[in-house]
């Protein structure tokens, strides 16, 4: 997948010599769509000690850089993008029945390269296409509250994004769905054993840029 990346980076560069191409700066808000059930952790001794699930997942931020070149109706539009986002966690107890410790917050920083392709009909786009998540950092506290917590990331994720993007003299507004190819949570370690909610996790992402 990554290699079909910069495939695409490349095709992208040779066409953007027989375009109109506008350089701009983004910034914008994402809000995850996250709905699982608790996953039971078991300790060293195969024995279910914790509970945990998804509490909240809060507003994301992201802001960076964009390309949009224009060939007729069709359009392509990569934009590189340093994204942080943040998501609370129920922590439960099962050696005390039911009571929840507390609620902890992991911290994720990631570089989004998103290339969106479509057509467009005056002010108005049509867009899809694939994003590269790159992994930069983590700040968790469930690594306070479990110490046999070993967060494992992968360096690079995938995912696609479909929506409209409207432009209005310099601005470009888009509106898009994001969703992933892999089940949310694929990161958990405790005890040395790897974890994953059920599902796959999917986002709102709304972006306003000012293009050159």
């Amino acid at each position: 997948m990554k290699n079909l990346m910069f495939v695409i980076l490349a095709l992208l560069f040779v066409q953007t010599a027989q375009a109109q191409v506008k350089l701009g700066l983004r910034l914008g808000l994402s809000t995850a769509d996250i709905s699982t059930d608790q996953l039971r952790i078991h300790n060293a001794e195969d024995i279910e000690t914790l509970g945990i699930s998804v509490a909240n997942a809060n507003y994301g931020f992201h802001f960076g850089g964009m390309v949009q070149a224009k060939i007729g109706k069709f359009f392509i539009q990569p934009e590189v993008l340093l994204n942080t986002n943040s998501v609370d966690y129920h922590l439960e107890d099962l050696d005390d029945g039911d009571t929840y410790l507390n609620i902890v917050r992991e911290r994720y920083q990631y570089l989004d390269i998103p290339v969106m392709m479509g057509l467009k009909f005056g002010f108005l786009r049509l867009e899809a296409g694939p994003v590269a998540h790159k992994f930069l950092n983590i700040n968790s506290e469930l690594e306070d509250e479990i110490p046999d917590y070993d967060p494992q990331f992968k360096k690079w994720t995938w995912a696609y994004q479909t929506g409209i993007g409207l432009d209005i003299w310099r601005f470009a507004l888009d509106a898009k769905y994001e969703g992933s190819f892999k089940n949310y949570g694929d990161h958990f370690n405790f005890f040395g054993n790897d974890y994953q909610f059920d599902t796959k996790p999917g986002r709102f992402v709304v972006s306003l840029g000012y293009t050159f």
